[in-house]
């Protein structure tokens, strides 16, 4: 959980968040129930659009 915490706490910080804007990403930093969500949701999303495109 340490790991996590300390994570999260550098990916709110500043320079973080501004070296991660200069390339066009966005800061995460939740729980991994939070990411597993996230990407859970992306897969359903982007999934779909790839096997209708090829």
């Amino acid at each position: 959980m340490k790991i996590q915490q300390d994570s999260v706490a550098v990916l709110q910080s500043a320079t973080v968040k501004a070296a991660l804007a200069e390339q066009g990403a966005q800061a995460g930093g939740g729980t991994s129930e939070e990411l597993a969500k996230f990407v859970d949701a992306e897969i359903a999303k982007w999934g779909k659009s790839s096997r209708t495109a090829t």
